[in-house]
Parts: C-alpha cells; structure tokens; sequence
C-alpha cells in the first residue's frame, strides 16, 4: 500500500492588512507595538536597526494576522530565498541573554507573519533557541492541550542564525498548528554534546511547510520527534518539506569546535509526509553512523506509545556527500511504539554515498526489522539511480517486513549488494527478511555473483553499458540507444527521471 499525502496545507498567501501601520526604530517600542497591534496591524521594523531584547508574541483576542516585517521588505522579493549578503535590507532582532529567545510566543498565540528579519543572539551567549513558538516557552511539558498551541505562524523570508563559536540548540522550536518557514536562511546552528536542529516539532500538530529555504545545523537539520508530545496522541501531521536546501557545513568536520554531528533529516514521530524536490547533502560519521536520512519511530521517554513513522512519501530529491543514505527501522527499540509503515522512496538521485565520509559503510538503503516488537511495513524503494560503495540494500536484524517491493533502480555492487544480517548476500537475505518481495527491473552495476540474486536483477559490469545520456556532465537519464529504456514496469525508463527531477530541485541550491 503507498502512503497518503499531506490532507491540510498551510496557505502562505499574504494577506491584505486592513489596519495600521506602526513604524518602530528602538528596542524599547519593539514590545509596547507587539502588545498595542491588533489583527490587522503591521509593525514595521526600520532596517539596519538591532532590537535587542526578549520580545513575547501574546494572545490577540481578534481575527487577521499581525505582521511584524522590516521597513525594506519590498526590496526582498516574495518567493526568493533570502541570503545572509541582504542582512543591510533586515531588521536585527538579537538577544543578549543566555538561554532568554529573542522571539518566543505565549499560549494561543496566533496569526503572526514575521517577514524580513535577522534573528540572532548576541556572540558567545548560549541559547537553547532564537524563534520559540512553544506556549510554555521553555521546551517543558507545560504546553499540554491543542489550545495552547501557538498556531497560524509564518516565518518568511528571514535570517536566523548562530555564528561560528556560539553555542545554539534550535533556530526554530516549532511546537505549533499550522506553521511554515519559507524563503528564509538559517545557518551555523550547534552544540557540544547536544543535539542541535535548524527547525524542530515534538509538541506541534501541523500542518506544516517547509519551502525554499537553506536549513543548516549539526545535529539534525530537520526533525520531529526527539522528545515525547506532552499532548495526548499528538502525531505532527501533514508536513511538506520542499526545493529546500538541506546541509551541513564541510568545515564542521575538521573544526576545533567538535560540533554533535548526526544527521541531515530524521522522523521520530511523523504521520502524512511528502519530502520533495530537495538537495540534501554533506553528512559524516560522528555521534551517529553516518546515515543522511532516518526514518525511525521512537517512543522517546516513554511516555508516547502512539508515536510513529507512517505515510512518508520521498520523492525527486538529490541526496548526495553523505556516509550512508536512508535507513528504516521497524519501531522503538527501548518502548513501545507503532511501526513505520508506509514508506515510498522514488524517483531520487543519490550520489557520493560513501565510506570516505565515515559511517555504515557506505550503505545507500537500510531496512530493519524486529521478530521482538512491531516491524515496518508497505516499504516501496522504486525508481532511482545510486552511487554508493557499499551495499546497496542491507537488511537486519531479526523479523521480517512485510509488502516490501524494490523496483526499477540502477545501484552498485561493490563489494556487496544487497545483504542481511546473518543470511548472506542476495536472494538469501531478501527470502529471509522480505519474502514474497516485489523484485523487479533491478539494474546492478558490478560483477554478478552466480545464481545469488533473484530474476529481475540485471547485471551490467560498466557504467557505460547502462546507456547514461551525458554522466560526466551528471545527466543519468538513459539515451537512446540504452537497453533499459522504456524497459520499467510502467513503461518508462529504468531508474531517476532526470527532467523530473531537475525540475523539482531547480531552485533548491539558488541563493
């Protein structure tokens, strides 16, 4: 079965201000214009001006957004990506006060648009957040129904970031309904033996929209989960992550800093996902094992039973410069949780997938199972083209998964191809941990062990012989004259759709 796609959306339109307008240029008006704005109102911040403070977004008892943007917004163009290079054009909104946000939101809070802002902290303080859109403000468990949610949040076009030595648990602590981060930069997001997230939801129930905006940090770029929701049943729903570009910096992995390193993208706790059009890349070996991409329920104190991974959908996205690429476990391996269920990883590029960045070895795909708790299932990997140097599919370590289909790829064999845990390599590990498996249109790169792999792989020893288009100039399309083409169950090409996917990830790596 294919997972169901997000039900709600979040309407980034911008709306039609009807009210006043209140022109702030200290720090001292900043508050008094967020308590006095009605909905309706905009204040408008003047540019190039730093408000240093601890500003509380309150409860308005009014219908319409209140809009807090800087006084050059119009030469920050709606639907572009903002950069760090037009932080002249931005109001700074900075705290000098260790562990004090300099935004965070009160109960209820809703309806706020925060357009063309530089958030930050002042350097060498410590911060466990720069945007808190938490009721309680402190990331405690006291936000503990719906109505105390903050809800209707859009932060666009902004800048928030940490600098090179300062210590910043999360940009965004998003425990909201209806929230979006769109067209905005944030960078240089870290800590020491913490986790570390550019954007994180434990206790929001969504939807949520993440749209062409540069996500950095060392932990995990992006995550749900990671605490238990102190809501009853709470699972973040209906969340679209798009064109986004997903990164760490390089000069991470040699810094005197020692930054907590894991992963690019995780879920914990994720219901009704679509992750498309995407550039995902730089991730390495360090407090994890190096994957890019977990998918991994977790009932992670214990307090949430209900907690899953289900309806992800990971489609036209480039994933590359990475130890390892995606893994799937089955459900939590110290609580009880749902399985993760309902998982589709098609038409993606992976490259550099490898064991120079550290890591499982270079695997592109894990699967992992329980015979001991709940294990994953309806796991659809079909159509993409991998680069990797290790085993393209591994599987582990007890159980089985159940309506598991691999279809219509071009991988590597190293090596290894697909492997599991204490079954060998090929049709002995997928008869083991996937019986009944849908294998087919399975393109391998490499030698071809004899009579280990099950009909529907091909064997090609080259590169060359698959029939790539142009692979020096990174077009993995098939030409014409290549065997595999149109040779899909669907009819199609085996492999990614590269117009596809260039066209999904055109805008993802513009500044």
């Amino acid at each position: 079965m294919l997972p169901a796609l997000p039900q709600k959306i979040v309407d980034t339109l911008m709306p039609v201000q009807t009210g006043r307008e209140f022109p702030v240029s200290t720090s001292g008006a900043l508050q008094s214009a967020i308590d006095t704005a009605h909905c309706g109102d905009t204040i408008v911040l003047q540019a190039g001006v730093t408000f240093s403070g601890r500003f509380v977004l309150p409860n308005k008892p009014c219908a319409g957004w209140v809009v807090l943007q800087s006084s050059r917004v119009s030469e920050l163009p709606a639907g572009k990506r903002v950069t760090p290079a037009q932080a002249p054009l931005m109001a700074k909104i900075e705290s000098q006060w260790p562990g004090q946000p300099p935004i965070r939101a009160r109960a209820g809070a809703h309806h706020y648009r925060l357009i063309g802002l530089e958030v930050t902290t002042l350097s060498g303080t410590r911060q466990n957040s720069l945007l808190n859109f938490d009721a309680a403000g402190d990331g405690t468990s006291r936000q503990s129904s719906v109505e105390q949610q903050p809800h209707h949040i859009i932060v666009d076009r902004c800048y928030v970031h940490g600098d090179p030595v300062t210590t910043v648990r999360r940009a965004v602590s998003f425990q909201v309904a209806y929230g979006a981060v769109i067209e905005s930069y944030i960078s240089e997001i870290h800590e020491v033996g913490a986790d570390s997230q550019a954007i994180v939801v434990w206790n929001g129930e969504g939807p949520f929209l993440y749209r062409n905006n540069y996500l950095s940090a060392a932990g995990e770029n992006i995550m749900w989960g990671g605490a238990d929701p102190a809501i009853p049943n709470l699972v973040p729903s209906d969340i679209t992550v798009e064109g986004n570009h997903i990164a760490k910096d390089p000069a991470w992995r040699t810094s005197a800093h020692k930054w907590t390193v894991k992963n690019l993208v995780e879920f914990k706790n994720a219901r009704r996902v679509l992750v498309t059009g995407n550039v995902i890349e730089f991730n390495w070996l360090h407090s994890q094992n190096g994957f890019a991409i977990l998918l991994s329920p977790r009932n992670q104190s214990g307090h949430c039973p209900w907690c899953t991974v289900e309806d992800v959908t990971f489609t036209n996205n480039l994933l590359r410069h990475s130890g390892s690429g995606i893994t799937i476990a089955p459900s939590d391996d110290l609580h009880p949780s749902l399985p993760a269920a309902r998982i589709l990883i098609r038409n993606n590029l992976l490259m550099d997938i490898s064991r120079a960045w550290g890591g499982a070895n270079g695997r592109a795909f894990q699967v992992l199972s329980s015979a001991s708790r709940p294990s994953g299932h309806d796991v659809t990997i079909d159509h993409n083209t991998v680069f990797q140097d290790g085993p393209f599919l591994t599987f582990g370590d007890h159980g089985m998964i159940a309506a598991f289909q691999f279809a219509n790829n071009i991988v590597m064999r190293r090596s290894y191809g697909v492997v599991g845990s204490g079954k060998g390599e090929g049709l002995s590990a997928i008869s083991a941990y996937a019986p009944g498996a849908i294998w087919e249109g399975v393109v391998v790169i490499g030698r071809s062990p004899v009579n280990r792999y099950p009909l529907g792989t091909t064997f090609v020893e080259t590169e060359r012989a698959v029939g790539f288009a142009n692979a020096s100039a990174g077009d993995y399309s098939l030409s014409p004259s290549s065997p595999f083409r149109g040779k899909a169950r669907d009819g199609t090409d085996i492999g990614v759709d590269m117009k596809a996917l260039n066209i999904a990830i055109s805008g993802a790596r513009e500044p």
